[in-house]
């Protein structure tokens, strides 16, 4: 077995402890009196049985099984439509089955209606596998990704960023954005950091670099991306002018996931960056300041 398929098994492993740990069981019956005695004369004669299932379990081959079965099963799940190679398609098929089939005997009908009412939970175990496997994806494979990796978008959404540049589909990303929001404040905290102006998701760190894109935008891109030039526009129209004149004395404001704060008077929060005013920026508050005054009627 090659090191990509032992990884493979391994992850795979790990998706069936966190499926079948997210999926609800009933608590056991109360024993009745007297239960014991019946369950170890039970246990006695079901020994033979058992060891005759454990020898028809060895000689299942449960990938040879879907396999012989591989064409139906991703027709009937809308995945032979994703350009996936055969092998790929037996690697994440095989896992899925394994992980919905439990002790039964398998048969399609049974595994298709099993990983259709588990869809919310089957639909991010092949998005991962599809991104573990592939090196680059196509259409298909990137639209599927975006709408289906639910928990794992914070993991793997650099390389769904990247493949969408690649194929110039970012309209894709949207739902992958969304997603992040969402996974994030369940995974994370409640608290999303500020936007990227690179690519757009909120994972803008407090060392002002971005954990999706990889990039370390400047303070002054930053500050243009937020149109903090307009913003202080709005203060003075609106004749914020203590506003204005507390950031001139600090020289710097507050960019956060909900957008600019005045530091002293809005609350920072964890991911709150410090943008710093430039020459012309500090020139620009005065200029603001100055001509809100002139237009104020004189006092009596």
């Amino acid at each position: 077995m090659g090191e990509s398929n032992r990884f493979m098994l391994n992850l795979f492993r790990y998706w069936i402890l966190v499926f079948r740990r997210s999926v609800s069981i009933g608590l056991p019956m109360p024993r009745k009196k007297g239960a014991k005695a019946e369950e170890r004369k039970g246990e006695a004669e079901e020994k033979p049985k058992r060891a005759k299932r454990a020898a028809r379990k060895k000689t299942f081959d449960l990938e040879e099984w879907v396999s012989e079965r591989l064409d139906e099963i991703s027709s009937r799940l809308g995945l032979d439509m994703l350009g996936l190679s055969r092998e790929e398609l037996l690697i994440i098929l095989t896992k899925i089955t394994e992980i919905v089939l439990g002790e039964s005997r398998p048969d399609v009908d049974t595994i298709v209606k099993r990983i259709r009412r588990n869809e919310d939970r089957v639909r991010p175990l092949i998005a991962l596998g599809i991104l573990e496997l592939r090196e680059s994806l196509n259409e298909e494979q990137l639209e599927y990704i975006a709408s289906a990796l639910g928990p794992w978008i914070l993991s793997y959404a650099g390389k769904l960023y990247r493949e969408a540049k690649r194929l110039g589909r970012d309209e894709y990303l949207t739902a992958a954005r969304f997603e992040w929001n969402k996974q994030w404040m369940i995974q994370k905290d409640r608290s999303l950091p500020p936007e990227c102006p690179v690519c757009g998701f909120n994972s803008l760190m407090p060392d002002y670099t971005c954990l999706v894109c990889g990039s370390a935008p400047s303070m002054r891109s930053i500050a243009e991306h937020y149109k903090l030039e307009e913003y202080l526009e709005n203060m003075a129209r609106k004749g914020d002018i203590e506003g204005l004149k507390r950031i001139l004395d600090l020289g710097y404001v507050l960019i956060s996931s909900t957008g600019i704060k005045i530091p002293g008077r809005d609350l920072k929060e964890k991911y709150d960056l410090e943008i710093h005013l430039t020459t012309t920026m500090r020139e620009k508050i005065k200029n603001l300041v100055e001509q809100r005054k002139e237009q104020s009627p004189p006092k009596p």
